[in-house]
């Protein structure tokens, strides 16, 4: 490989050629080139001027013609920068004396020349710009150069003309024969050699040029090549050696013509009617179509010249013209067509349709990037357009027309502008490629379609719709596969049947499509659509956006289509008789009215009315938002409107002043229907539901109602599901609440599962008192099969009715909540619970509110509460009430009804008056009743129906703050076999101011019950006992005080212990039966025990204390019965009256510290206790005796009777085998003479 010798810095004024001598090989110079030893450099003309910076740093300049040789010289051979450093350094124009010098240069080897300067032998690097011609050339000086021509492509063959180093050069004979057909732009130009006649058979070698154009931009450089056997086989070169000259005939040269690009510099956008800088290139040579009036369609070429040297001197220097077809054409038709095909072919044309008529014609730009201007006043008929290949212009200006006409764009990014008229069925088709259509200002569509893509290609293309248009009549615009971009301007119309597609569509109906794209649908303000017309996404993640003040009507539709699509309307949007269709996927409806006051019109009508329209999603979740930020209720859900979401977890939002429907009594219409799934319908800040039927299907289901929020004569059905059902109706107002309810006249019905109703308010205190209640009439059916709940949070609830199923389920009603009027509860059966917690249920008179906790065992808690003509039922089963902190009301109940119930008491129960007390019914079964210690009772009813209940009421309670109080309260146990332990209680006159209604009692009804009454336990204020029938034992403990009361044993053969209780104003009642009453230890002062009816025993014992007292065998009353009155030695009978009533009564003392004086009707005296020693008179025995006056003494010999002076012995009684002494008496009184009988048994010592 040659040595470099250096780089050419400038060329100016004339061409630059290297000749290298050894191989032939000729190069034209530029900057940058490399330059080598070895090389000849030769400038041509007289200005010419070229400067060479050497390896070594220096620089050597050629002015004018001359010619330099780059001999080797040793002392030129050290550099001073790397060949690639340097030549990129010129090239980049760099100082070069940045470059580091290594050595210092030699002088200037002498040369040959003419007028410019001879250098020493220069090396040079391998590089730059380097045409590779391979040729034999002997000496070629400035002359021989100068007479081949000018070479543009660097070629030089020599002239014959002064050839060869020697004088008596051969002038040339004959010239080549070239020829060559032309070629269009883009194709391979093609010239064929050959000789006039034949020529001496010897060695030849042919140079090969151009001229005529530019290499690079009429012609490739290097794809020059040659042919030695007519075209059968090609060789890359200029350089053509053949072993014989007349082979010349065989020989064929080709090259590759160019294609440019014929629009460049044009202004599509703002002028496509400018001609290109490349269309129309050379001259015109002939014309095409002229048979045709007013077509301007001229053919234009430009030279190529093929230039021929050789180096035989028989032959002379040849070149010929090729031509090359401008296939960029510049096109005007300018008097219309009628039958008539123009065919542009391939290249960038542009075709001018100006004013005319254009019939039954057929036009095809075919390939390349076309341009087609349908000027003001031209109408297409019958008519075909097509650009096809290429990135395409069509412009259909304002005023022309497509009528029934076909426009076809083909493939890559094609732009169509449409600003004037397209109707008759007229079909467009901007086919594949990322398109773009733009529809002008005023422009009409009708009865036509126009897609931007063809099916299964998915290009993203972008249709722009001005202000003003309008699409008529079966009109379509789709924009087909991909992810396009449609964006409408104001006022666009669409009726009778039109349509916009993001994808297909066609006559009012949306359609499907392969590779269908994510599309985006923008349309501005005032849109007008009706008569069936539609704007659809089609398959793919779509969004569609509607502007303002949008008219929807006549059966019009808006469709998401396939695919997870958003839909979005706003202010003023008026839909009637239409539909929106979400489609299939994860959709999303934004209806929004959102008002800025800061850029507010009160003029315009902001308003949204939905008037009989279909909402549908499809499958998988839907979502729905219909919102107004503002408060004036200008969002109108009408008519048959209606929200139909299909299976998928689908959500409902509403939010503000949003009315949907009308009111009417028993809805049937539905507003919003959802399929199976989770869904989630919530309605905020106002949004109320009038007259219509919501219904969730199958799935767990939240319906949610939040501030403000209502239904009205509206109905729910949540179907099967876990479902929620959630209002909470709150303000932010801090001095009262809605003037209006949550629920009006509606039903609720949740169908099976486990179903939650809540309902949270403001409370009903203080500025929230007396206000709207937030339920009105509200019937809920929460289904049978399931676990439901029922929560009501500081709610208001008014005539309402609440029905669970058969499940375990929850009710709660807390944090001041009030149940005001005839309101319902029923639970069913399950193991229900119900809590009732700083609340109120208020009902009335006469209709009172009611909870019903069916069959099965339920649960009640009532916490800090008032009942007011309220019930709570909880019918069959093991129930458990707990009643706790404090309970108030009046006119109230509690019925646990039948089994073995519990009632835990550890709350303050507090009613107004006894005739309007509270009441806890445990019902049938052996129920229990647990009161905790310092708990209060007043005007509280408890009855335990029938059943063997135990009730320990302060069970081992001693303490003073253990106390329990009833107040004007009663107990009642129930029949069947009670036990009643009752410790530390007080049963008191409650203060309402009616005396029997206000007592406090303890009943056990029917059975053989047993009632102890423990320390600490006081009945005052004529509080009492009552056992009821049956043989009862009451047991009457020591520390028990009865104040003002009593105990009533009632009928049967009672017990009655009284264990050292005390009696004060009060008494013991034996009721009928045989009655023992015994008084083993005790006190009673002013008090009394009366046996009442039947065969008493009163049993007096040791330690007994009465003081100002009295004892009955029968009672005041007048009850008989044979009683026994039994005083022990050791007990106290201080001012006591013993009177054994009607009835044969006995009286037995242990001694004689008895005051006889005090006993009446008593017919035996038994003696046999102890020695006793007693005188008795006739008034004596008078006074101890009933009407018949007679007593009868039983004793023993022990026992001694002093009887007056007045008594008279008579004949002697014997009965049973036992004598008695009989003994008479007269006695005189005020009321006569009465006469007294003894009967003294004969044991007994007589004085």
């Amino acid at each position: 490989m040659a040595k470099e010798a250096g780089v050419v810095k400038s060329v100016n004024g004339g061409i630059a050629r290297a000749l290298n001598d050894l191989t032939g090989e000729v190069r034209q110079l530029s900057v940058g080139d490399i330059v080598y030893q070895g090389e000849k450099i030769v400038t041509e003309g007289s200005n010419s001027k070229v400067t060479i910076t050497q390896t070594d740093g220096k620089e050597i300049t050629l002015i004018g013609k001359d010619t330099l040789t780059l001999d080797q010289d040793s002392n030129n051979n050290e550099t001073v920068a790397d060949i690639s450093a340097l030549q990129q350094a010129i090239l980049k124009g760099t100082d070069l004396n940045a470059l580091e010098e290594t050595a210092a240069g030699g002088p200037q080897a002498g040369g040959n020349g003419g007028d410019g300067v001879s250098l020493s032998s220069t090396s040079f690097a391998e590089g730059g710009h380097i045409s590779n011609i391979n040729a034999n050339v002997g000496t070629i000086d400035a002359l021989s150069l100068a007479a081949g021509g000018d070479n543009s492509f660097g070629v030089s063959g020599g002239s014959a003309v002064g050839a060869g180093t020697g004088t008596g050069a051969t002038t040339p004979k004959i010239g080549i024969n070239i020829s060559s057909a032309g070629s269009n732009e883009g194709g391979v130009m093609t010239y064929d050699l050959s000789l006039p006649t034949a020529l001496t058979a010897r060695p030849t070698t042919l140079n090969l040029n151009f001229s005529g154009g530019v290499a690079g931009v009429d012609y490739d450089a290097n794809s020059i090549e040659y042919s030695v056997d007519g075209g059968s086989h090609w060789t890359r070169g200029t350089i053509v050696n053949l072993a014989d000259a007349n082979q010349i005939n065989n020989v064929k040269v080709r090259v590759t013509t160019i294609d440019n690009y014929g629009l460049k510099d044009v202004d599509l956008a703002n002028n496509p009617t400018e001609m290109g800088v490349n269309q129309n290139q050379g001259e015109q040579d002939g014309s095409k179509y002229s048979d045709v009036n007013g077509v301007e369609y001229g053919i234009y070429k430009r030279k190529l010249t093929l230039n021929v040297t050789t180096d035989n001197e028989e032959i002379i220097n040849s070149q010929a013209d090729g031509k090359i077809t401008d296939n960029d054409d510049y096109v005007n038709i300018n008097e219309g067509l009628n039958g008539n095909n123009i065919l542009t072919g391939a290249g960038e044309d542009t075709l001018n349709m100006n004013a005319g008529e254009y019939k039954n014609s057929y036009i095809n730009l075919e390939n390349g990037d076309d341009v087609v201007n349908i000027k003001s006043g031209a109408t297409v008929t019958n008519t075909e357009i097509g650009v096809h290949g290429g990135k395409d212009f069509i412009t259909l200006e304002k005023g022309a027309t497509l009528d029934h006409a076909r426009v076809i764009m083909g493939d890559d990014e094609d732009t169509l502008n449409i600003n004037g008229t397209v109707q008759g069925n007229t079909h467009i088709n901007l086919d594949f490629g990322e398109d773009k259509l733009n529809i002008g200002e005023g422009a009409r569509i009708s009865v036509s379609d126009i897609q931007t893509d063809d099916s299964g290609n998915g290009y993203k293309d972008t249709v722009k719709i001005a202000n003003k248009v309008t699409l008529e009549n079966w009109a379509d615009i789709k924009a087909g596969g991909g992810n396009d971009t449609i964006t409408a301007g104001d006022n666009l119309t669409l009726s009778n049947s039109s349509g916009i597609h993001g994808d297909w569509g066609n006559n009012g109906s949306a359609g499907t499509g392969s590779d269908d794209g994510d599309d985006i649908i923008t349309i501005g303000k005032n849109l007008k659509m009706n008569g069936g017309s539609i704007i659809s996404g089609g398959g793919g993640n779509d969004t569609i956006t509607i502007g303002e003040n949008a008219n929807i009507s006549g059966n019009s539709t808006i469709d998401g289509g396939a695919g997870n699509d958003e839909i979005s309307m706003t202010n003023g949007t008026k839909i009637t008789d239409s539909k929106i269709l979400m489609g299939d996927g994860e959709n999303t409806l934004n209806i929004t009215r959102k008002i800025d006051y800061d850029d507010y019109d009160p003029s315009e009508d902001s308003s949204i009315t939905l008037n009989s329209v279909k909402i549908q999603g499809g499958a998988d979740k839907d979502v729905v938002n219909i919102s107004d930020n503002t408060r004036e209720s200008k969002v109108k859900l009408d008519g048959d409107t209606s929200i139909e979401l299909g299976n998928g977890d689908n959500e409902v939002n509403i939010d503000g002043n949003v009315g949907l429907g009308n009111i009417v009594v028993n809805p049937t219409k539905k507003i919003i229907t959802t399929g199976n799934g989770k869904d989630n319908i919530t309605l905020t800040n106002g949004a109320t539901i009038y007259g219509r039927v919501v219904e969730t299907g199958e799935g767990n289901d939240q319906i949610n109602l939040y501030d403000g929020a209502a239904l009205n004569f509206a109905k729910i059905e949540t179907g099967k599901g876990n479902d929620v059902v959630r209002f909470e109706h709150l303000t932010t107002d801090p001095l009262q609440g809605y003037g209006y309810s949550a629920a009006t006249d509606t039903k609720i019905n949740m169908g099976d599962g486990d179903d939650s109703l809540l309902l949270t308010g403001m409370g009903n205190k203080g500025n929230y008192a007396d206000r709207t209640s937030d339920f009105q009439g509200v019937n809920i059916d929460m289904g049978d099969n399931g676990i439901k709940r029922v929560q009501i949070n500081r709610g208001k609830v008014e005539t309402t009715n609440i029905k669970t199923g058969s499940g375990n389920d929850l009710v709660q009603i807390q944090d001041d909540s009030l149940m005001e009027g005839g309101n319902s509860i029923n639970t069913g059966a399950g193991q229900d619970g119900v809590d009732i917690t700083n609340s109120k249920l208020n009902g009335t008179a006469s209709k009172k509110t009611k909870i019903d906790t069916g069959a099965d065992n339920d649960y009640v808690v009532i916490r800090n509460s008032t009942l007011m003509h309220a019930e709570i039922i909880t019918n069959t089963g093991a129930d458990v009430v707990d009643i706790e902190e404090t309970l108030s009301g009046d006119d109230s109940s509690i019925n646990t009804g039948a089994d073995t119930d519990t009632v835990n008491i550890s709350g303050n129960i507090t009613a107004t008056s006894r005739a309007r007390d509270f009441n806890i019914l445990t019902g049938d079964g052996s129920d229990k009743i647990n009161i905790a210690s310092g708990v209060t009772l007043k005007y509280t009813s408890i009855e335990t129906g029938a059943g063997g209940e135990t009730i320990k009421i302060n069970d081992g309670k001693t303490d003073v703050a253990d106390r329990i109080t009833f107040e004007g309260s009663s107990l009642d146990t129930g029949a069947d076999i009670d036990i009643v332990e009752i410790t530390n209680t007080t049963f008191m006159k409650g203060d309402a101011g009616n005396t029997y209604d206000d007592l406090s009692n303890l009943k056990t009804q029917d059975g053989n019950d047993i009632v102890t009454i423990k320390a600490g336990t006081i009945f005052q204020d004529f509080s009492y006992i009552a056992t009821g029938n049956g043989v009862d034992t009451i047991n009457l403990e020591s520390g028990a005080k009865f104040n003002q009361a009593n105990v009533y044993a009632d009928a049967g053969d009672d017990i009655i212990n009284v264990n050292g209780a005390e009696f004060k104003d009060g008494g013991i009642h034996g009721g009928a039966g045989g009655d023992q009453i015994f008084v083993n230890s005790g006190k009673f002062d002013n008090a009394s025990i009366e046996g009442d009816a039947g065969n008493d025993t009163i049993h007096i014992k040791a330690g007994a204390r009465f003081e100002n007292s009295s004892i009955y065998g029968d009672s005041l009353l007048g009850e008989t019965g044979n009683d026994t009155i039994i005083v022990d030695k050791g007990a106290t009978l201080i001012n006591t009256t013993i009177n054994g009533g009607a009835g044969y009564d006995t009286l037995k003392i242990a001694d004689d510290s008895v005051n006889l004086t005090k006993v009446t009707n008593i017919e035996k005296l038994d003696l046999t206790e102890g020695d006793h020693n007693m005188t008795l008179t006739a008034k004596d025995v008078l006074d101890m005796t009933d009407s018949n006056n007679k007593l009868r003494i039983d004793g023993d010999g022990n026992d001694k009777v002093d009887i007056d002076s007045s008594f008279t012995q008579k004949t002697d009684l014997i009965e049973n085998g036992v004598t008695y002494h009989r003994y008479e008496a007269t006695y005189t009184d005020v009321n006569g003479n009465h006469t007294v009988t003894l009967e003294i048994k004969d044991q007994v010592q007589v004085f």
